[in-house]
């Protein structure tokens, strides 16, 4: 364990998904975590990308779908839980394990997963404890959109035709009135009002249209 912190070179980000990772792991994990090539974190943020990567690649598939479902969304943006699970849902990420458990309950249980390993941040509570919202750290961003497979769009030139491979696209407001219809590969479109919070995003009634 020492010897994992000291590859992570002090980087509070590096050190969390570490220990997200390794939570509740045993020991073949550890080992397998210190035998990795660790990038040069002093080399800045390139140097934390394998890392958080690896984090990724432990993910089940699932996981790693609604992770990456969050690069829809601008960086720094506030995201709230339950909005959130409920596009998930909507997508098929979430699977029930069944014994009675409800996909609302599961969506939570991979909300809570996901936090707990360290890829996301910022969380805000009510005053009853439950979890509001939370952010994504930039680079956990950047991770989330490069491994989406271009799948995922959330900003969008409309002066030529989208990718084929897009099947979620995120707007601001003003793009959100030219954006074309005919795009029958898409099947997320959200609109997003600011850039700074949740408040003002849809999924427009014509979302079935776009299936």
């Amino acid at each position: 364990g020492k010897d994992i912190i000291k590859k992570c070179a002090n980087v509070p980000l590096a050190i969390r998904v570490i220990g997200g990772l390794l939570y509740r792991q045993d020991i073949s994990k550890w080992r397998e975590v210190q035998k990795f090539e660790f990038a040069n974190l002093s080399e800045g943020e390139n140097g934390i990308i394998p890392i958080l990567k690896l984090s990724y690649h432990n993910l089940e598939l699932p996981l790693k779908s609604c992770f990456s479902y969050c690069s829809l969304f601008p960086k720094d943006f506030k995201i709230y839980k339950k909005e959130l699970i409920r596009l998930w849902i909507a997508q098929g990420y979430v699977v029930s394990r069944g014994n009675g458990q409800s996909v609302e309950d599961a969506g939570e249980e991979y909300f809570l997963v996901l936090l707990q390993r360290g890829f996301f941040q910022d969380v805000k509570k009510y005053e009853s404890g439950e979890i509001e919202s939370f952010k994504l750290h930039d680079l956990m961003h950047d991770v989330a959109l490069g491994v989406s497979n271009k799948e995922i769009c959330p900003t969008i030139s409309f002066t030529r035709d989208m990718d084929k491979v897009v099947r979620h696209v995120s707007l601001t407001s003003e793009q959100y009135a030219n954006f074309n219809l005919n795009n029958a590969h898409v099947r997320t479109i959200l609109r997003i009002g600011s850039l700074k919070s949740a408040f003002d995003y849809t999924v427009p009634p014509f979302l079935e249209k776009c299936r």
